[in-house]
């Protein structure tokens, strides 16, 4: 991205790893949750594959 300081400036940050974090806390106590990784999407799925996000979505009321 034109302009962007780089890692050392401006460090990726750990979102993914710690909204795992809380699912996996949720799955030990007692929880359940299924991840879906959509390949070459970023942070809007909903927008970037809304067919796939929307079957997802029913699959909660159906399963």
């Amino acid at each position: 991205m034109p302009g962007w300081p780089g890692a050392e400036d401006c460090p990726p940050q750990p979102m993914i790893g710690q909204t795992r974090a809380v699912f996996e806390r949720y799955a030990a106590a007692g929880g359940s949750f299924r991840e879906v990784v959509y390949a070459d999407c970023g942070h809007s799925p909903h927008i970037e594959r809304p067919a796939e996000v929307t079957a997802e979505l029913l699959r909660l009321f159906t399963d």
